[in-house]
């Protein structure tokens, strides 16, 4: 994730999220500062696949996994480890 939507979630480096989609979600995933640009987020393959739906662009059939839209949420923590 970009650095500075890092710091507007009020999240840091190694915070457990939650990403959702349309079509699915990734749970438990770390937060990582990686130079992209604002809005934006990486994730791996296939991995991330649950985030993307089957439909294709109708003029180019191709699948739209370079245009996802996803929530981030914080995991809550219950309890101390310390």
């Amino acid at each position: 994730m970009n650095e500075d939507d890092i710091a507007a979630l009020g999240l840091k480096e190694k915070d457990k999220i939650t990403l959702r989609s349309d079509t699915g979600e990734m749970r438990n995933l770390d937060v990582v500062a990686f130079d992209l640009p604002r809005g934006n987020i990486a994730a791996y393959y296939p991995e991330a696949n649950v985030l993307v739906g089957q439909t294709v662009d109708q003029r180019s059939r191709t699948p739209a996994f370079k245009s996802v839209p996803v929530s981030v949420e914080a995991q809550v923590v219950i309890g101390s480890t310390g």
